[in-house]
């Protein structure tokens, strides 16, 4: 009579640390979704603020580590594999490769115990995936502040011409004013080239005589050699056409004008 309540007991501690172990990859396939996609989150601020970028990839890179260890663990992976299996979900791009497979076995696992599992992981993770977005609203907003109070910090130059008009745009400030009846509108990417839009404030034609095109380059290289180092740098090295549109009051295209940085030089 002993012995089968002894069997009994061992029978029960099996099956609790069985529904621990799959609790256990449950929770590590959360994180190394919640991770991936922390990652693709922060890429799309990457050039907005570098606080925001920083903060989203460190909290991404937590949730890929803890959910790798998790899943790992769980599936009884030797420790080599779960090195190789950590090192696969850092690496852009690998990360996808590597999770699909990692979850896919994971999926596979919490099927066969009885586990419901969707896109964003296994059922009941509604509480988590709350806190995650509570918790990257958090990142979010800390970050912007910081990027606020430091302005001047960024991550790297813009690295597209989209980017570079994103750029501009902030370090404008526009509209601005850059001469008296000139207004800088902002910048845009238009078939492969950074154009600029500026406003003639008080010019109702529709079209620049000669000597106004002298002018209005003119105040186009100002506005150009007036932008950051860092800026003027990724023209050069995105070999970005500087095409400024001129505008009337009425805002109706009424030239373009070709800026190089030549004249800053």
């Amino acid at each position: 009579m002993t012995l089968a309540s002894g069997q009994a007991l061992d029978f029960d501690l099996g099956a609790h640390e069985a529904d621990d172990n799959m609790a256990a990859l449950a929770s590590g396939q959360r994180l190394a979704i919640a991770g991936v996609l922390g990652y693709f989150v922060g890429a799309a601020f990457q050039t907005r603020g570098f606080f925001v970028f920083a903060l989203l990839l460190l909290a991404s890179f937590v949730c890929l580590c803890i959910g790798a260890v998790r899943i790992t663990r769980a599936l009884g992976y030797s420790l080599p594999a779960r090195v190789l299996v950590v090192l696969g979900l850092l690496a852009p791009l690998l990360n996808l490769i590597t999770l699909l497979l990692v979850s896919n076995r994971a999926t596979s696992a919490l099927r066969v115990n009885g586990w419901q599992v969707g896109l964003l992981g296994a059922s009941g993770g509604r509480g988590f995936w709350f806190k995650a977005v509570c918790v990257g609203l958090v990142l979010l907003a800390v970050g912007a502040a910081l990027d606020y109070k430091w302005k001047g910090v960024r991550f790297e130059a813009a690295s597209s011409v989209s980017g570079l008009a994103a750029d501009f745009n902030r370090s404008v400030g526009a509209p601005r004013m850059v001469s008296p009846g000139v207004r800088i509108e902002g910048a845009d990417a238009h078939g492969g080239d950074f154009r600029v839009r500026m406003r003639l404030l008080e010019f109702t034609g529709n079209a620049l005589r000669p000597e106004q095109r002298i002018q209005m380059r003119e105040v186009a290289a100002q506005a150009i050699c007036k932008l950051p180092a860092a800026i003027r740098s990724a023209f050069d090295k995105h070999k970005a056409r500087l095409m400024y549109q001129i505008e009337n009051s009425r805002g109706d295209s009424i030239a373009q004008i070709l800026v190089t940085l030549d004249s800053c030089q």
